[in-house]
């Protein structure tokens, strides 16, 4: 996978998520990451893990999100700013706490319907990928600055966290035809981003 990385030109490898069933496999997943992650440095290539909200999951006291960055030091991150707040957290705070280690951030919105906030409050038992990616309803997922996300305090944000790289526009389900979401979206991230340079 890094040969063919590198033939594409492409700058990282990414894990779009992963699952782990005790903490001590969440230890094991870690320093899986870290291995490819510095075998990643070595070839010139970054290492990113995309969020979801199952990894702020507590499991025998640690938060599993803080041992895959404390754990995973060659790790860098794919934030996914709607997923941490499905988590409970703040993305704001996320990203003034991991702020360096963060390459990409995608920027989404979430209806203010969507409830519970909090999906580890929905999920119960063990997380799998058919609980995890089914428990938002499709309707949680609105157009970018359309929802209840503060965008303008997440991109501020951004613009004091040089690390990140890339800022992508997303929306896992649309309301509508899918271009005209993307429109929405777009026009709407342009008429925060002008604001924020003024």
């Amino acid at each position: 996978m890094i040969q063919y990385n590198l033939d594409l030109g492409s700058p990282a490898l990414g894990i779009g998520a992963a699952f782990y069933d005790s903490l001590a496999d969440t230890y094991r997943l870690a320093a899986w990451f870290n291995e490819k992650a510095q075998l990643c440095r070595q070839a010139g290539l970054g290492f990113y893990y995309h969020n979801h909200f199952h990894e702020f999951q507590n499991l025998e006291g640690e938060v599993v999100m803080d041992v895959l960055l404390r754990e995973a030091s060659a790790m860098q991150i794919e934030a996914d700013v709607y997923w941490v707040a499905r988590a409970g957290v703040d993305p704001i705070d996320f990203m003034r706490r991991h702020g360096p280690r963060i390459r990409m951030l995608h920027l989404k919105d979430m209806s203010p319907h969507a409830l519970p906030v909090n999906l580890l409050e929905k999920v119960t038992g063990r997380l799998t990928p058919d609980n995890v990616f089914t428990a938002p309803l499709d309707a949680d997922s609105v157009e970018v600055g359309t929802g209840c996300l503060d965008l303008a305090g997440i991109l501020a944000e951004t613009l004091k966290t040089p690390s990140i790289q890339y800022l992508i526009i997303e929306q896992d389900v649309c309301p509508g035809e899918d271009l005209r979401s993307a429109e929405i979206s777009l026009a709407k991230y342009q008429k925060l981003a002008a604001s924020l340079e003024t």
